[in-house]
């Protein structure tokens, strides 16, 4: 068809997007800001008007979508069951995950300010849970921004016992020596209570790397130890003479 001054109408495929993500895409269109979830890992929603005009619109088009799909027969049917599986998968996955389908959607609509938006949403949202995905998507993707603004916050003593060896296996595997110390240093002198947490994904990812790794962190963990009787010691004596 042709809309306005006879220029072509083009039709848009939206079945590979989540509607969350959809939602989010409205939203940005009409406010100029990343959301998505309801809170942590990405702004808060602000304007109540535009953001609930944009969020009937996109429930409209589901609606519209759906009265169409069961009028195409079985096999658009079975399309749409899987779309629908799709979207609330995406309704579950924390706010990073739905970051990544947003940056996939804006590369496919073709809305470089919309990347942009993305990118810089993700850098100030970093948080323990985000920074190693964004990482890995950063290094992935080309994505020098967000890959150096992860490495910094993780570099940043922003360890903890779950982080501390899947950063530091990324760092090895990757060659990001800043990262790899920095997590390495925590591994070592945190052993004890990383081997002792109730999740125990990082120890299971370092026994699957090579044993120069697990060399160097048992190493690194013997001489953490070694210093911090030896400091103690040290302690105990001066009291002593005092």
């Amino acid at each position: 068809g042709s809309g306005s001054g006879g220029k072509a109408m083009q039709q848009v495929d939206c079945s590979e997007h989540p509607a969350p993500v959809l939602r989010a895409l409205l939203r940005w269109l009409y406010t100029g800001r990343v959301v998505l979830g309801s809170s942590g890992g990405s702004e808060a929603a602000t304007a109540g008007a535009s953001q609930a005009q944009a969020e009937q619109q996109g429930s409209n088009q589901k609606r519209q979508k759906r009265g169409q799909q069961q009028q195409d027969g079985t096999s658009k049917e079975a399309s749409a069951r899987n779309t629908e599986t799709t979207a609330a998968e995406a309704e579950d996955a924390p706010p990073h995950v739905l970051l990544a389908h947003l940056l996939h959607a804006a590369t496919y609509f073709g809305l470089p300010a919309l990347h942009a938006a993305c990118i810089q949403c993700a850098a100030v949202h970093l948080s323990t849970t985000t920074a190693l995905p964004w990482l890995v998507y950063g290094h992935q993707h080309g994505e020098q921004q967000l890959k150096q603004a992860a490495l910094q916050y993780a570099a940043a003593a922003h360890l903890s016992t779950t982080t501390a060896l899947p950063w530091l296996v990324y760092g090895h595997q990757h060659g990001e020596q800043q990262l790899k110390q920095a997590a390495l240093q925590y591994a070592a002198e945190h052993y004890d209570d990383i081997e002792a947490e109730d999740d125990p994904t990082g120890m299971r990812l370092l026994e699957q790397q090579p044993g120069d790794l697990v060399l160097e962190v048992t190493r690194a963990a013997r001489a953490a130890l070694k210093a911090a009787t030896e400091a103690k010691a040290g302690a105990d004596h001066k009291r002593q003479r005092s």
